[in-house]
């Protein structure tokens, strides 16, 4: 949607200011463009100002990556800029929510960006994904893939994840008449708010995980519980807990075999079986793992107080 015309006459020196440039270079002035020490093989970065080197290297990303990130140029080329009404970079905001909740900022960042997080940063026409609502401009549901905050929200105060002042960062999205939506997704004052949720929401899902494997006696390992964490966020608990239960009974969960490839035969599975959830969630694992390997997170980030407040 094209930007609200007030905040639209604003853009040009918001990205001036925010991105080092017109159109939005990816660089975030000169922070976090060296190479890192810990990536020595890392792909050469782009001269973020010019749009022929940026997409030659989103095509070098994706051919050392896999077909997966076809598409997905922007999650490595966006990182360090700052989303339409944040306050930092996308990976500083990415890792602060992450820190609060105990979560892996990358995948954070990552989970983000697959849901949409990409459509709020301005193009060169000034546009970006808007909710209509100038005082909460940054949808939940459209681009963070939050679409039951409001119901859960208390639960997320409960558990520390969020403080109860923060009922103030966001506003139920009303349901469109004549559809199926509900009144349970939110839009946010800032893209910094609604990566706070999403972090309070994934944390509980990972809850719902750990719950699960104790009562049925499993084990999981690090990268198997990110998964299905991801899998209760993306399908829901019950996709989740019959997704590990068909694996443990096939076997596929000892040494992460299931990751290796998405398991169509066996007791209960077929050719077709968790296929749309296990993409979409393998997806989110293996931008997690490239950009680590990219060493975009080695990098250390200035000294900031913490987004969220005390309760």
């Amino acid at each position: 949607m094209a930007a609200n015309p007030e905040i639209k006459a604003k853009l040009a020196q918001y990205i001036a200011d925010k991105t080092g440039g017109n159109p939005p270079t990816g660089g975030d002035k000169d922070k976090n463009v060296k190479p890192s020490s810990k990536a020595p093989e890392r792909i050469p970065l782009p001269d973020y100002n010019n749009p022929a080197s940026r997409l030659e290297y989103a095509k070098k990303f994706r051919e050392k990556y896999g077909t997966l990130m076809q598409g997905r140029g922007d999650t490595p080329l966006r990182i360090n800029e700052t989303p339409f009404g944040g306050t930092a970079s996308a990976k500083e905001l990415s890792i602060r929510a992450a820190k609060g909740v105990g979560l892996d900022p990358a995948l954070l960042y990552a989970s983000s960006m697959e849901e949409g997080m990409s459509g709020i940063f301005p193009d060169a026409k000034g546009e970006y994904d808007y909710s209509g609502d100038e005082n909460f401009p940054t949808q939940g549901s459209a681009s963070f893939g939050l679409d039951n905050f409001v119901s859960r929200f208390p639960t997320f105060v409960k558990k520390g994840y969020l403080p109860a002042n923060f009922k103030e960062r966001f506003k139920i999205n009303p349901a469109k008449p004549g559809t199926n939506e509900t009144n349970d997704s939110a839009n946010y004052r800032t893209p910094d708010d609604a990566l706070l949720a999403k972090a309070a929401f994934m944390k509980s899902n990972y809850d719902e995980v750990d719950d699960y494997i104790k009562k049925k006696g499993l084990t999981l390992s690090p990268k198997a519980r990110d998964f299905f964490a991801l899998i209760n966020y993306n399908a829901g608990s019950g996709t989740g807990q019959q997704m590990i239960n068909d694996y443990n009974a096939n076997g596929v969960l000892a040494n992460d075999a299931f990751l290796k490839a998405r398991p169509t035969s066996g007791k209960g599975l077929k050719a077709t079986s968790y296929a749309v959830p296990y993409e979409n969630v393998i997806r989110r694992l293996q931008m997690q793992e490239a950009l680590k390997k990219e060493g975009y997170f080695d990098e250390p980030l200035p000294q900031q107080p913490p987004i969220v407040t005390t309760k």
